[in-house]
């Protein structure tokens, strides 16, 4: 499908669902609070699907302004050397290269998502692509765990980057991408496109038969979702066009012809404090923000204890608000 394509098709499913183009639904008004610029943009969530889109022009909408330099996706986080080589050891573990070391590493501060590729069949041979990868976080811990034929593209990034490691990643759309990959991954990259449907489509046509779309995203089938509502940290206007309900990701899946496998939530305190931190008028990047200043924060060490709790409860209860959809082609 060419660009203008696209971009007709992002045009005739405003006022609809973008996940099942449903006309019915309920409008709500969400800030955005990230950066604290507090522009109010109308959602709608879907009477069908229950899943909630982005019901505004694109045309009038300034992207720059809401992803400037420093958004979090083109920002490689600094390490220390200690955190890195923990990491990489964990990591390790998860592709059986382990040792009681790693083991230790591993149950103490495991990696759900990876152990999820692992647990199905996912080697390091295997040709990796990331949609969405920003400055290529997710792909260089890849990397570091012993992949060795990684990719990504990003539209919005400023020019090609080629790692350290190896990975090289794009300026580019997965419309332009060629070539067929054992997994395709969108790590939180999904929920930042107008048409997802369109865009998982793609993915799968770049699918070998028998291989993995991985799609982790923030899902409104939540008790985060249903608490807070418009300040929930995770609907994160406008950046985010389209947020799937675990009914709208079955939906999608269908649509190209893939089907869900297997779930695992993986949310974390953020939608506690973020959200709670909105409802009060404090954004994300706030000084007063636990994310920006933990010893600033209006919460207690109590209280994060108690996020983190509570979060891990959710995650087994498939209550989380956010989730790794793992999606095969068949």
């Amino acid at each position: 499908m060419r660009e203008n394509d696209i971009e007709r098709r992002w045009e005739a499913i405003m006022g609809r669902c973008r996940i099942c183009a449903t006309a019915n639904g309920t409008t709500l008004a969400a800030r955005e609070m990230m950066f604290g610029f507090r522009d109010e943009f109308e959602y709608f969530q879907c009477d069908n699907c229950g899943s909630v889109s982005l019901n505004h022009d694109l045309s009038e909408l300034d992207l720059q302004k809401y992803y400037p330099l420093n958004y979090y996706s083109f920002a490689t986080p600094p390490k220390t050397r200690l955190r890195r080589w923990l990491i990489r050891q964990r990591d390790r573990r998860a592709m059986h290269q382990s040792n009681v070391i790693d083991s230790c590493i591993s149950r103490l501060k495991p990696n759900p998502v990876l152990n999820l590729l692992c647990g199905h069949g996912v080697q390091s041979h295997h040709r990796i692509l990331d949609v969405g990868c920003g400055a290529g976080t997710w792909l260089s811990s890849l990397a570091n765990a012993g992949f060795r034929h990684l990719s990504g593209v990003d539209p919005f990034i400023a020019e090609d980057i080629s790692l350290s490691d190896g990975v090289t990643i794009r300026k580019a759309r997965i419309s332009e991408v060629e070539g067929l990959y054992d997994v395709i991954t969108f790590h939180h990259s999904l929920e930042h496109v107008p048409d997802p449907v369109t865009v998982v489509q793609m993915a799968a046509n770049h699918l070998r038969s028998g291989g993995i779309c991985l799609v982790r995203v923030p899902t409104v089938s939540s008790e985060a979702w249903d608490r807070y509502g418009p300040d929930w940290v995770q609907l994160d206007a406008p950046r985010h066009f389209a947020v799937p309900s675990r009914k709208g990701i079955g939906i999608l899946a269908d649509a190209a012809g893939l089907a869900v496998e297997t779930v695992v939530d993986d949310s974390s305190e953020l939608q506690f404090y973020g959200s709670e931190q909105y409802r009060r008028g404090i954004s994300l990047n706030d000084p007063r923000s636990y994310a920006v200043n933990p010893d600033s924060s209006i919460f207690s060490p109590g209280e994060m204890r108690a996020f983190r709790k509570c979060a891990v409860h959710l995650n087994a209860q498939s209550r989380g608000d956010q989730a790794a959809f793992l999606l095969r082609r068949h």
